[in-house]
């Protein structure tokens, strides 16, 4: 069972405005599960890091601003947490919370990784995943 935080305002501000790095990504609840699995094995291949699903990005007149948009409850992220689990189950590399806050709808999922002492691959085989930017 994966853990439900609530969050503070000023926690949710910092998640927001995150720079993504090779440390930290934000993505959208749309993205595909497989896609993900890429940036996972990115991160546990490199140095580790912090992925928060269910943030938006928008161009709101040539400014880029994140929105929270959360998954509506946890069985709408259940196609993430399964692929999830198959290839990174929670452990001593992988742990998986879900945040939420009181004046945002949904919640939004995060996946902390670790550095792995093995080659991680994606779901597609590739051990070599890279996070562009």
């Amino acid at each position: 069972m994966i853990q439900t935080i609530e969050i503070t305002d000023e926690q949710r501000d910092k998640i927001l405005s995150i720079s993504e790095n090779h440390f930290n990504d934000l993505k959208s609840k749309d993205i595909s599960p497989a896609s993900l699995t890429k940036t996972i094995s990115a991160f546990s291949n490199a140095v580790g890091g912090d992925l928060h699903i269910g943030i938006d990005e928008q161009d709101v007149n040539g400014i880029k601003t994140r929105v929270w948009r959360g998954f509506a409850d946890e069985e709408e992220a259940n196609g993430h947490i399964q692929i999830f689990e198959q290839l990174f189950p929670i452990g001593d590399y992988y742990s998986y919370t879900f945040l939420s806050n009181k004046n945002e709808a949904g919640l939004i999922l995060q996946a902390s990784i670790k550095k792995t002492l093995h080659i991680v691959n994606a779901s597609n085989e590739n051990a070599s995943a890279k996070i562009i930017y």
